[in-house]
């Protein structure tokens, strides 16, 4: 369950911290789906490790 919650609150903040760099103006325009695609890669990886390191803490 830890994991979980860690997981989702990660997620939502990394989703807010997307709309805030969409938001910016100062931000050029991005490819949103793109981006999105290119997220994914980085936060799946980033979940497994996240994963590892629980594992061996508990």
């Amino acid at each position: 369950m830890k994991i979980l919650c860690h997981s989702m609150a990660k997620a939502v903040m990394q989703f807010w911290h997307s709309v805030e760099l969409l938001l910016d103006k100062d931000v050029p325009d991005h490819n949103c789906i793109g981006g999105a695609v290119e997220s994914e890669k980085v936060d799946s990886n980033e979940a497994s490790r996240d994963k590892r390191k629980n594992s061996e803490m508990d």
